[in-house]
Formats: structure tokens, C-alpha cells, sequence
């Protein structure tokens, strides 16, 4: 896999978490 692509992935892996810890996003709104 490409360093970059793992990157944005755990980014957005961790977006998804801090924002379901908030409670401004659902596990609908991520799929």
C-alpha cells in the first residue's frame, strides 16, 4: 500500500472516532 493512502486512512479513522466521541456523526452517516 502507498505510505500517502495509509495516511489519509488513519486520518479519517481517527476523524470518524473524535466525531462518534462528540456525537456530531452516526455510524449511518459514516456508511
Amino acid at each position: 500500500t502507498h505510505p500517502v493512502l495509509r495516511e489519509s486512512f488513519l486520518k479519517k479513522i481517527k476523524y470518524i472516532i473524535f466525531s462518534l466521541n462528540l456525537g456530531r456523526i452516526s455510524i449511518i452517516d459514516f456508511l
